[in-house]
């Protein structure tokens, strides 16, 4: 039986934190969401893991030279019950998760109808541009435009 501080481990090391941005074309209500994952060759592991967190697990085929895989993915609140859960655990995702939950806690409750102000957008993107960055993503400051509020 698998425990949250065996989870945050497993997560630090082999776990994906990000908030996802709508695409032009995309048909999803919100701007913005929050998405954690784990992925890993061994399906019973990632299935332990869900019997206490949730989510789901698909299999993955490889593509470009990598293995196929399954990933156990939850999204925005539950993500965000993860995140709170084993946050205390974790050492490499820490900061990725500290963003995360404080990007989740701005949000409005499900089903708000007002538009976002741009407030609101801007530090939705800031929160977005910090995980990426932490991930070691390139990011094009130029297309992106971000007040510094420090």
């Amino acid at each position: 039986m698998v425990d949250y501080s065996y989870i945050a481990g497993f997560f630090d090391g082999e776990g994906y934190i990000n908030i996802q941005k709508k695409t032009p074309n995309s048909k999803s209500g919100s701007p913005y969401w929050l998405l954690i994952s784990m992925a890993n060759t061994n399906k019973q592991v990632l299935d332990e893991i869900q019997k206490l967190i949730g989510g789901t697990v698909l299999f993955h085929k490889g593509s470009q030279g990598k293995r196929f895989h399954y990933r156990l993915s939850l999204y925005n609140k539950q993500a965000y019950e993860f995140l709170i859960s084993v946050r205390e655990f974790l050492i490499v995702k820490q900061k990725e998760a500290d963003i995360a939950i404080s990007f989740q806690e701005s949000l409005r409750p499900h089903g708000s109808r007002i538009p976002l102000n741009s407030e609101e957008l801007l530090f939705r993107e800031k929160c977005r541009v910090e995980i990426m960055s932490l991930h070691g993503n390139r990011i094009n400051h130029k297309k992106i435009k971000l007040e510094n509020n420090n």
